[in-house]
């Protein structure tokens, strides 16, 4: 199955016994795939610690406007937020460039497709990350 979670990582700090887990993504670019994707993302979560960064390439766009000229809202993008917001992540922004792909042509298609989304605890255990 493409969308297969290439790298985990677990750490626990040794001064506080803090652990956090970080999950390396390659999403699935064929949309027939990403619902087995989005159920694997949920039962990572339920055996995970609430502590977590999934970071990576999703090959999904969440808007409509991290396409570049724009796109029409999919079922994906609205599958994607509704992950995204199921698991109260936090997608963290992006400083500096809007995309993050780009097809390379005169006159490009770009999208944002990486992204780091961190759970609430992370978020207030590393209140500097956002």
């Amino acid at each position: 199955m493409e969308g297969l979670l290439p790298l985990t990582v677990h750490f626990t700090n040794k001064l506080d016994h803090f652990s956090q887990s970080f999950f390396g993504i390659y999403g699935p670019n064929v949309p027939r795939l990403r619902q087995d994707f989005w159920q694997e993302l949920i039962d990572l979560y339920g055996h995970a610690n609430n502590t977590w960064v999934l970071w990576g390439d999703f090959n999904v766009i969440r808007c409509c406007n991290e396409k570049r000229g724009g796109s029409r809202l999919t079922k994906s993008m609205r599958d994607f937020s509704n992950l995204v917001s199921t698991l109260n992540l936090v997608d963290l922004p992006l400083n500096g460039d809007k995309y993050t792909w780009s097809n390379g042509q005169a006159h490009p298609t770009m999208y944002r497709l990486d992204r780091f989304l961190i759970s609430t605890a992370f978020e207030n255990k590393y209140p500097q990350s956002l």
